[in-house]
């Protein structure tokens, strides 16, 4: 297992430790039992893990059978690169809403200080069909010249199709202005995915200044 990098993160008076490592696959029981006890030594609350190189349901659900706590996974496309998963430690209380889009943002708007900052990065569709089917082509094109071949393509295009139904650009600004953001803005565009700006109403408290001084 690949050094990790860990973060703390301040979430609504609690203190939350996420670590992100490497894993290099998790197909074989040995790897799988060597990575797991490493990862339950760093006593993080969460971790995000990658490289699982995992292809099938089926190794998943023995990857959550043999996690202590709750784990969630993205099947790879590839025997040898890709595919994530999120391990959560068994002592975090926490509660993931499914297919509720509208209540995780509702909990990260009131999470969030007077004049605290969500960037959110979402696959859009367009309305007009045309430019829909040629993003659509130049992101495949951008995968291709990335080493995906047809076939990898195909197949993560199939185990998308019927799960991730996006939504139009309009539909996610409506969302994050009724949820209470008092500025949306689009910041970033590739292709068929949009990264949106969206700002809490009022103004964070700065507090004291450190100043640094070079010595040498």
């Amino acid at each position: 297992m690949r050094s990790a990098l860990s973060y703390v993160f301040l979430m609504s008076r609690f203190f939350i430790t996420l670590v992100t490592v490497n894993v290099d696959g998790l197909n074989n029981w040995r790897r799988r039992e060597q990575v797991f006890n490493q990862v339950r030594e760093m006593k993080a609350d969460v971790v995000a893990v990658q490289e699982t190189h995992i292809q099938n349901i089926e190794t998943i659900n023995i990857l959550k059978r043999e996690w202590d706590g709750p784990s969630y996974w993205a099947l790879s496309d590839s025997s040898h690169t890709k595919g994530t998963g999120l391990l959560f430690a068994p002592h975090f209380d926490f509660v993931i809403e499914e297919n509720n889009i509208e209540l995780l943002l509702q909990k990260v708007f009131d999470g969030l200080r007077p004049g605290g900052v969500l960037v959110l990065s979402e696959k859009v569709v367009f309305d007009d069909k045309h430019e829909n089917d040629r993003m659509a082509e130049l992101y495949k094109g951008f995968k291709k010249t990335m080493g995906y071949s047809d076939l990898e393509i195909s197949q993560k295009r199939n185990a998308l199709e019927n799960v991730l139904i996006p939504d139009n650009q309009q539909q996610h600004e409506q969302r994050l202005q009724e949820i209470g953001f008092a500025e949306v803005y689009q910041c970033f565009r590739g292709f068929n995915f949009v990264s949106y700006l969206a700002i809490k109403p009022g103004s964070i408290e700065s507090g004291p200044v450190k100043s640094v001084t070079n010595k040498s």
